[in-house]
């Protein structure tokens, strides 16, 4: 595996740190950063012509974290080039919290389709309009217990008002993103 890291800021643009490598090719990128610069977007559009071939997907966050450091208003990206793993995604819309396990059935089952060697699930739901744990429910009931599942909800730092969901190279509220 070949692991890229950039962070964004307004004065610099995209950097990467001194120890960190540029890979060739990624197949699967997250992207975090703060809702008001994902709803921008300009720089979302960067990188399906920086990463053509990768599933992106990410979320807003209350504080992005690179290195020992911790960030506010800034985007941090992380991606992976694997030697021998297949993936694919997958991105549903839920915008009330009643309808989050029926997410989560959606979105492992739909991963579960694209391929039986189906390993692990890693999702992002929008921090305010889902309910994690029945996200998580409902994922396992599409999938069994043979998938481990990881990830976590969008923040907004402090202001609770708005989160967003990063799928290929926009950023929307009220969605589920996942990588399998």
């Amino acid at each position: 595996m070949e692991i890229e890291l950039r962070h964004w800021t307004p004065d610099l643009g995209w950097s990467m740190p001194a120890s960190a490598e540029k890979i060739h090719r990624a197949d699967l990128v997250f992207i975090f950063g703060s809702a008001g610069l994902l709803q921008e977007g300009s720089q979302l559009e960067d990188l399906r012509t920086r990463y053509p071939d990768a599933c992106i997907l990410g979320c807003s966050t209350a504080g992005e974290i690179c290195g020992a450091r911790v960030f506010d208003d800034t985007m941090v990206l992380t991606a992976l080039s694997f030697r021998h793993t297949r993936v694919a995604g997958s991105r549903v819309t839920c915008q009330k919290l009643e309808d989050s396990r029926e997410a989560g059935e959606t979105i492992g089952k739909t991963l579960a389709e694209k391929g039986p060697d189906l390993r692990h699930i890693f999702v992002f739901s929008d921090g305010l309009n889902v309910n994690g744990s029945e996200l998580v429910r409902g994922i396992y009931a599409a999938t069994g217990d043979t998938v481990s599942v990881t990830g976590g909800l969008a923040g907004d730092g402090e202001r609770f008002a708005s989160t967003r969901i990063v799928w290929e190279n926009r950023a929307e509220s009220g969605a589920v993103v996942a990588a399998g």
